[in-house]
Order: C-alpha cells, then sequence, then structure tokens
C-alpha cells in the first residue's frame, strides 16, 4: 500500500537522521502548492496545525527544494534566508525548529512533493545526511509514481468494463433486430 510507504518513508528518515521530526508534503498541482500528508514525530497540535498551511512552490525550505529540484540543507532556520512564510515560521518557532533538510519529491512528470527532517539543535545534520534524505526522496517518489499508477489502471479497468457491457447490450439489440422479419414488428418494437 502507497500509504504504509510513504509512513515508512517519513519515519525511516526520522530515525535514520537522528532528526526530531519528519514531514512528507505532497505536490497539489492545481493550486501549485505543497501540503501535509505523512509525518512522524510531531505532537498532534502542530500536526493539525500543519494540516491547514500551505507552501507555494519555492517558498519556505521544502518549497525551494521543490523550485530549485534540489536538497536544501539549513544550518538554522531561524538565520536562514529563503522566502518565508508567516505561519510556517510560527510553527517552526513553536516546535523549536533550528537544523532543517528538505529534499524534493521528483517523478518523470514533475514535481511530487517534499521530505522534510527537523531538528531542536543547529547544524544537527551533515552531508551523510543530506544524501540519506536525498535517497528517501527517490523512494517515495517511486511510491507515489506506483500509487497514481494503480489508481489508473483501476480506472482503466473500470472504464473497459463499462465499455465491454455496453459492447453486449448493443450486440444483443443487434442480434434482436436481425432476428425480426417482419417490418411492422421492427418498427413495432423500438
Amino acid at each position: 500500500e502507497p500509504d504504509e510507504v510513504l509512513q515508512a518513508i517519513v519515519d525511516e528518515a526520522r530515525r535514520l537522521l537522528r532528526a526530531d521530526g519528519a514531514v512528507i508534503d505532497q505536490y497539489d498541482d492545481d493550486r501549485d502548492t505543497l501540503v501535509w500528508a505523512y509525518d512522524a514525530g510531531l505532537p498532534a497540535s502542530q500536526r493539525e496545525a500543519l494540516k491547514l498551511n500551505s507552501l507555494r512552490v519555492g517558498q519556505g525550505v521544502a518549497g525551494k527544494a521543490v523550485g530549485e529540484g534540489r536538497v536544501i540543507h539549513v544550518e538554522d532556520y531561524r538565520t536562514a534566508e529563503f522566502d518565508h512564510d508567516v505561519l510556517t515560521d510560527s510553527l517552526a518557532e513553536l516546535a523549536n525548529v533550528r537544523g532543517l533538510i528538505a529534499a524534493p519529491i521528483i517523478g518523470e512528470a514533475g514535481p511530487l512533493g517534499a521530505i522534510e527532517v527537523m531538528s531542536h539543535e543547529p547544524s544537527a545534520f551533515d552531508e551523510i545526511d543530506i544524501a540519506v534524505l536525498g535517497g528517501l526522496a527517490e523512494q517515495a517518489a517511486i511510491a507515489i509514481t506506483n500509487a497514481r499508477l494503480i489508481d489508473e489502471l483501476e480506472r482503466s479497468k473500470r472504464a473497459l468494463a463499462r465499455r465491454a457491457e455496453t459492447e453486449r447490450s448493443l450486440r444483443d439489440i443487434t442480434a434482436r433486430i436481425a432476428a425480426l422479419t417482419d417490418p411492422d414488428e421492427l418498427f413495432d418494437s423500438g
């Protein structure tokens, strides 16, 4: 199940990088924004606030990572330079976010989201952590792409079943019409 895989990825990102929290935001193509999808290590109140928030591509650390198509490492959130969002900054302040890494989740057709890990300590992550998160982002891209392909396959199967039922009905109607020999009966049966 894609949901289980993505939750496992965010859980492992937190564990492997010794992070205080981790989040996967998914890309909303219609609004060109990132929205909360999965997390690990976040208090319920912070999770609820994140669900209400969205970031434009290019905004915040995750939006910058997606916009630039690369992993972004922030030594200290409080002093880092990026396009800040007031709500996200207030959530980061409440959660005492200092060190942060955000990696874009990119599929063949474009952005799918971002994965972030955060620490209460500044400079908590190193080059190996950055590489690990980049690899986890690639795994997340595969999981999201597979989920979309599975959904597409299911829709295609349903459409094919409807088409087959329509064809059977048309064949039945054609057979009944062909069996009629009296012209008056043909026009009367409709």
